[in-house]
C-alpha cells in the first residue's frame, strides 16, 4: 500500500507542553484499573512487560515529543485553520430515500473533514457510505438527545477536541437504543474520555514497527490479529498510519490488534530499550450497549482516502456501515 511520503508533525501547537496528556492519559489508564483492569487481543500474552497489558502499568504516561507523534501530513496548522475548515463543511444529503442517516461529526475540530480530499481526508468514506444507501450529514454542534432522534450512526473521525459529559449521556442513549458511534483517533488525550466511558483506555504515545520494510515508516504498518467476528469478516490486515493502541475493559472487546512486532518508546529516547513497553496492542474495539454499538479505533487514518486503497480496511469500513440500520418505527 503507498504511504505518505516526509508526513510531517502539527501537536505542539495543540498540546503545549507534556503535562496534558500525562493528567488525560493517566486518569484514563487509572480508572480501568479500578475497574478490574484492561484485556488484550486473545493471543497477546498475558505477561507483565509486554503490550496490551502494560496499559495497566504506567503511572506517568506522556506524548513523546522526539519525532514519533502521530504523523498529520496536509493537516491545518493552527486551531484557527481548524475551525474555518469546517465551519466551510457542508454535507447535507441529497437522497429523500429510507436509508440509515449518519451525522459525520465537524464540531470538535476534526483535523481531517469529510470532505477533504487529501491522503488523510475522509471524503472517500462519506462516498463509500452514499453509495451505500447511506445519507450522511454533516454536523456542527454538541451531540444532545434531541438531535440524534431518527440517525443510525454517528462517526466522530480525528477530533482535536473532547465531548463533555452531557454529549456522553447522549451517545449512550444513542446506542442503547440502537445506534453505532464510531470514533477514530488522532490525538488520544482528546479522546480518553469517550474511551474510558465505554471501557477503554489509550496508550500514551503512537505504536511503531520494530522491523518497518526497508525505508519505510515505522508508524506505519499492518495489524494482523483479527478476532472473529462479523465486523472483521473477510479482513487479514488492517493498516494504520500512526496509530495508539488501545486496551479494552470486558465487556468491551479488541477486535484488530496489531502483531508482536510493534513497541512503544516510554522513556521517549528514540530507540527501543527495556524502559519501553513491546508486544501486542488493540487497535480497533466494540462495545455492544443496549441494542447499539460503540467501536473505536486507535488510528484516524484507517478509513481515510489513502488507506481505503487497501481491500482489508475497505472490507472493515464496509462492514461497519452494514451494521448500521434505519432505526425501527
Amino acid at each position: 500500500m503507498a504511504t505518505p511520503a516526509n508526513r510531517t508533525t502539527s501537536l505542539q501547537w495543540l498540546l503545549g507542553t507534556r503535562l496534558f496528556a500525562v493528567v488525560i492519559a493517566t486518569v484514563g489508564i487509572l480508572i480501568l484499573i479500578q475497574a478490574g483492569g484492561c484485556s488484550s487481543p486473545a493471543a497477546t500474552s498475558r505477561t507483565s512487560s509486554t503490550g496490551s497489558d502494560q496499559l495497566r502499568l504506567l503511572p506517568n504516561a506522556s506524548t513523546s515529543t522526539n519525532g514519533t507523534q502521530k504523523p498529520t501530513s496536509g493537516a491545518p496548522t493552527s486551531l484557527e485553520q481548524v475551525d474555518a475548515q469546517n465551519a466551510a463543511t457542508t454535507i447535507d444529503s441529497t437522497s429523500t430515500g429510507s436509508g440509515p442517516i449518519v451525522l459525520f461529526d465537524v464540531a470538535h475540530r476534526e483535523i481531517f473533514g469529510p470532505k477533504n480530499t487529501s491522503e488523510l481526508g475522509q471524503s472517500a468514506a462519506v462516498a463509500r457510505m452514499r453509495s451505500a444507501g447511506v445519507r450522511v450529514v454533516a454536523t456542527h454542534t454538541p451531540f444532545t438527545s434531541a438531535m440524534l432522534r431518527g440517525v443510525s450512526g454517528v462517526m466522530i473521525s480525528g477530533n482535536m477536541q473532547p465531548l463533555d459529559t452531557n454529549e456522553l449521556a447522549a451517545l449512550n442513549d444513542f446506542m442503547t437504543g440502537g445506534g453505532v458511534v464510531v470514533v477514530t483517533v488522532h490525538i488520544a488525550p482528546m479522546d480518553q474520555n469517550i474511551a474510558r466511558a465505554f471501557g477503554f483506555a489509550l496508550s500514551p504515545q503512537v505504536l511503531q514497527a520494530t522491523t518497518p520494510q526497508p525505508g519505510g515508516n515505522p508508524l506505519n504498518f499492518a495489524c494482523t490479529s483479527i478476532e472473529q467476528h462479523p465486523l472483521t469478516q473477510g479482513i487479514s490486515a488492517v493498516k494504520v498510519l500512526g496509530a495508539w493502541g488501545i486496551a479494552a475493559q470486558p465487556p468491551s472487546q479488541i477486535l484488530v490488534g496489531t502483531s508482536a512486532d510493534t513497541w512503544i518508546d516510554v522513556d521517549g529516547d528514540g530507540k527501543r530499550t527495556t524502559n519501553d513497553m513491546a508486544g501486542k496492542f488493540g487497535m480497533v474495539g466494540l462495545r455492544q450497549i443496549g441494542k447499539g454499538a460503540f467501536i473505536i479505533s486507535g488510528d484516524d487514518a484507517v478509513f481515510a482516502n489513502v488507506a481505503l486503497a487497501s481491500k482489508d480496511n475497505v472490507q472493515l469500513f464496509d462492514n461497519i456501515v452494514k451494521a448500521i440500520k434505519p432505526p425501527t418505527q
